[in-house]
């Protein structure tokens, strides 16, 4: 077993473990396992009527009577959601120098072309539902963990190393095992997209020397983490598996909104007094009209006082509290024998703004109104619901209870924050579905292809048609 370890960009590390088999019956169960795991994102339309036959599967979705009825879906599943394009060689199958571009109404009407394997088998992944891409990525898993079990010393071997943010791989011909030299008859990538490095290395005699016949893979997606190399030879067949460490391609943070109040400051405030007049022993017998009302034979006023609160600041808001009469007799005892009357005051309130009418008599006092002062801004309060690590193009589901108000924070792989209205959704994520089921609302997103915000590849893949690497 040998063991490297990769970094892409300080995004994630790859480690990469290598085990191969020649046994052509593990290599049967490899295929096997695979073909089962196309079953699961293949449209049962498509499975029913081509079976395995899975390059007639594409040609169909691509031309047939799938494409007029997803159209848009296609589009989307090829990586773009403008247009199609389809990329096919002359020569050899793998022969990236001998690529060219044609439509996919070109690649439709020339049945000489062929689409990739690995292209096609994520094409599918892609146009998946949500279920169905998890049951593939769990059979993908299984046969990588298949793979990596088949350990032993063969003739043919595979090394790989990661130059970049490239893996390349070198399949070489052990001479210690005699007999005839093998040839490579074909590869089989999954999860990884490979080009020869050599124009014609299909039916090659695989070397003993020097690097041996050398492919250079890239990852498949973004969020691909294991992925298998096949070398398929007349000497039998190498299984190389492949495995590291990947970050999401975006997390997804669900939060509850509350209002609520936060407090900046507080003071004391005072309105303007009131002073009343001197009332005292038999005022009632020397009425000039300010009597209101009498107790016993001492003659009360009528008073109203106020207390408006200052004119706040831009985004700040003020609130009295608390609000009082404060009353001033220098000592001389109205303010006690008035107790009563003060605490029947009738007050009107709101927060800026407090006032009170009450009856006053007895010897001159001063009367006004205090409070607290308080300067507060309006905020929400977040709390978080849910999180969501997803892969490019994934989906996600968000329930939110009835009356609540929520919000979703995104976060990308190259670092940059954004956060979304639920119930509308942006650019980057398409609102797919809107389901109100009891007293929940369920709204369920697409993370839309070459969106990432930031992305120079998402600005001139916005203006140029999605380009699909084809064979023939």
């Amino acid at each position: 077993m040998k063991s490297i370890f990769l970094n892409f960009n300080a995004l994630f590390v790859c480690t990469v473990g290598l085990f191969a088999s020649v046994a052509q019956a593990q290599n049967d169960v490899i295929s096997q396992r695979m073909n089962e795991c196309r079953k699961s994102i293949i449209p049962l339309e498509i499975y029913q009527k081509f079976g395995s036959n899975y390059e007639s599967a594409f040609r169909d979705a691509m031309c047939g009577k799938w494409y007029t009825e997803h159209e848009e879906e296609a589009k989307n599943s090829a990586g773009g959601g403008i247009d199609v394009l389809i990329v096919s060689a002359s020569g050899s199958a793998d022969s990236s120098k001998s690529q060219k571009t044609v439509s996919r109404i070109e690649y439709c009407q020339n049945t000489n072309y062929k689409v990739r394997q690995e292209f096609n088998d994520e094409f599918w992944r892609r146009s998946a539902d949500p279920i169905s891409q998890s049951g593939y990525n769990l059979c993908i898993h299984q046969v990588f963990q298949y793979a990596s079990s088949t350990t032993g010393s063969y003739p043919v071997k595979i090394s790989v190393q990661e130059i970049g943010e490239m893996l390349q791989f070198s399949v070489r011909f052990d001479a210690n095992f005699g007999g005839d030299k093998p040839r490579l008859k074909d590869i089989n990538p999954a999860r990884l997209r490979c080009s020869g490095k050599n124009d014609r290395w299909k039916n090659m005699v695989i070397p003993s020397q020097g690097d041996g016949i050398v492919f250079e893979c890239r990852w498949a997606t973004e969020d691909a983490g294991e992925a298998i190399f096949t070398a398929i030879t007349t000497r039998g067949d190498v299984v190389s598996s492949v495995t590291r460490e990947v970050r999401p391609y975006v997390n997804v943070r669900q939060v509850k909104l509350t209002p609520e109040d936060k407090t900046i400051s507080t003071k004391p405030v005072c309105g303007d007094p009131v002073n009343t007049p001197e009332f005292f022993h038999n005022w009632k017998n020397h009425d000039d009209g300010r009597c209101a009302a009498l107790t016993g034979d001492y003659c009360l006023g009528k008073y109203g006082v106020a207390l408006t609160a200052e004119k706040p600041e831009a985004d700040k808001f003020v609130r009295l509290v608390k609000p009082y009469i404060n009353c001033n007799d220098n000592a001389n005892g109205s303010c006690n024998w008035n107790g009563g009357n003060i605490a029947n005051a009738q007050w009107t309130t709101s927060d800026s703004r407090a006032q009170a009418e009450l009856y006053f008599g007895s010897h001159q006092a001063s009367l006004k109104i205090c409070a607290e002062q308080q300067t507060y801004s309006k905020q929400d309060r977040e709390d978080p619901v849910k999180t969501f690590d997803l892969p490019l193009g994934g989906r996600f589901t968000v329930s939110i209870p009835k009356g609540e108000h929520h919000k979703l924070n995104a976060t990308w792989r190259n670092g940059i924050s954004e956060q979304f209205n639920p119930d509308v959704g942006n650019r980057a994520f398409q609102l797919e579905t809107r389901q109100d089921v009891g007293n929940q609302t369920l709204l369920t997103y697409k993370i839309l292809t070459w969106e990432q915000p930031g992305s120079v590849i998402g600005q001139q893949f916005r203006t140029t048609r999605t380009r699909l690497k084809m064979m023939d």
